[in-house]
């Protein structure tokens, strides 16, 4: 999937994120962020900055990062350690990064929120932990001021998928291309 919904990459947290990516690029002289994505720990994605990496697939970041979150508190448990807060994954070129932002109250339970930072290898890890942590106050508001992402945070995954499908049905359509995707 080459295009990102508006509703992902144009809410009030794609902003936030393209603060951060911005921010980050000033004060390390450096593109190599390409690209930040915030879910929720089930891998409902919630928002990606504004010019996220088209080669790469939001979903599948979304669902990558919070499987390697959900592992790294499996290990937490299995360690008996404190809590995690943060995975990465290092490869030749790239690093993919997963912080805990925190928790916020969607009824009936609270949610984790994590953010995702996909960057070239030599991105500066704690440069954009500090940012983030300058920012999650923030992105905690505004996941609680955001109707939709709420309801989104409450799916169910049957309901999730559903809501996937008709975003895709809404991008292809606007694209030209007809197909059905259930």
């Amino acid at each position: 999937m080459k295009t990102v919904p508006d509703q992902i990459r144009g809410n009030g947290l794609a902003k936030i994120l393209d603060d951060i990516r911005l921010k980050y690029g000033q004060l390390s002289h450096t593109s190599s962020l390409m690209g930040l994505v915030i879910t929720d720990s089930d891998a409902k994605v919630l928002a990606t900055n504004t010019f996220f990496d088209t080669d790469i697939n939001y979903w599948d970041v979304g669902a990558i990062g919070a499987a390697l979150y959900g592992i790294g508190k499996q290990a937490r448990d299995f360690f008996s350690a404190s809590d995690l807060k943060r995975a990465t994954l290092i490869f030749d070129d790239k690093k993919f990064f997963v912080h805990s932002i925190g928790y916020v109250d969607v009824q009936p339970f609270p949610k984790e929120i994590v953010l995702i930072v996909i960057g070239k290898n030599k991105i500066n890890i704690g440069l954009i932990v500090m940012l983030m942590q300058r920012a999650s106050a923030g992105i905690k508001e505004k996941i609680k001021q955001d109707i939709d992402m709420n309801k989104t945070m409450k799916m169910s995954e049957a309901e999730f998928l559903s809501h996937i499908n008709q975003m895709k049905r809404e991008l292809f359509v606007l694209g030209g291309i007809d197909d059905d995707f259930d």
